[in-house]
């Protein structure tokens, strides 16, 4: 049995779409372009799947990246010789997430995941070791069903987050001296984000980004898994005062950078 290991900053979600075994099939496919450009994280979220499809895909996903947790599925952690469960509001709270892997016996070497919203209750991430937070940005997938946080909703989230940092095999309290190199929590953007918002997200906390259709949705996997991994090894600095984006923004690139940007917390005009 391996460790629990911290996640990498980049973690790919798969599109939650898949209910053939073509479609299983050509996601294998997409999963090693993206790969090849130096994806080394999956959360595998696909609902429509049975068991049986669901775990021989992990299977298949596990030869192919070296981190992968499996998302509401913590029975079949251990079968699928994945690092962990991902879990979301429908589903167990982390902490009991956590207890389905203690009874299998391999609960302290594996890690738990929580989808994070604004709004969620003050122990909603109770025994996660880390969180996505979003959406955000807009998202085709959340309108209409969760609003979009921007980027000082992540900030907030960011600053007051709960959850354990990772070192190595051992999770730190967050009042603990991280080590050098792990400065922020362990929280990630979702929703809507793209490469060119890493940096970003990065200034306003984030420790690293979740994608989905920027990332395994996107016709060049190989080389948008390139691009994240480039910004995020950019993106370390803290946003000079006065140049943060409004709510819901994106930072002003080319023309665009040129126009002020409105005070933190402001409006876009």
């Amino acid at each position: 049995m391996r460790a629990a290991c911290a996640p990498p900053r980049l973690l790919a979600l798969s599109l939650g779409n898949l209910a053939s075994r073509a479609d299983c099939a050509a996601f294998v496919r997409t999963l090693g372009r993206a790969t090849e450009g130096g994806l080394t994280a999956l959360v595998l979220r696909e609902p429509l799947l049975a068991d049986g499809p669901y775990l021989d895909l992990a299977e298949r996903c596990r030869a192919l990246v070296p981190w992968l947790v499996l998302h509401d599925r913590p029975h079949l952690v251990q079968a699928a010789q994945a690092d962990g469960v991902h879990v979301g509001f429908r589903s167990l709270a982390p902490h009991e997430a956590r207890r389905v892997l203690d009874v299998r016996g391999h609960g302290k070497e594996r890690v738990v995941g929580f989808s994070s919203h604004a709004g969620d209750a003050a122990d909603a991430d109770r025994g996660a070791d880390y969180v996505t937070f979003g959406p955000v940005f807009e998202t085709p997938s959340k309108r209409g069903v969760r609003d979009t946080t921007g980027l000082d909703g992540l900030a907030r989230r960011c600053a007051a987050t709960r959850v354990r940092h990772l070192r190595g095999a051992h999770a730190i309290a967050p009042d603990e001296a991280p080590e050098p190199g792990h400065p922020t929590p362990l929280v990630y953007a979702l929703g809507g984000v793209r490469a060119e918002d890493v940096g970003a997200c990065v200034a306003h906390g984030a420790y690293g980004v979740a994608a989905i259709g920027d990332l395994l949705g996107h016709s060049d996997p190989g080389a948008r898994a390139g691009a994240f991994l480039a910004a995020l090894a950019a993106s370390t600095a803290t946003p000079a005062p006065g140049t943060r984006p409004a709510p819901g923004t994106r930072p002003a690139t080319g023309a665009d950078a040129a126009t002020p940007a409105p005070p933190p917390g402001g409006d876009a005009p």
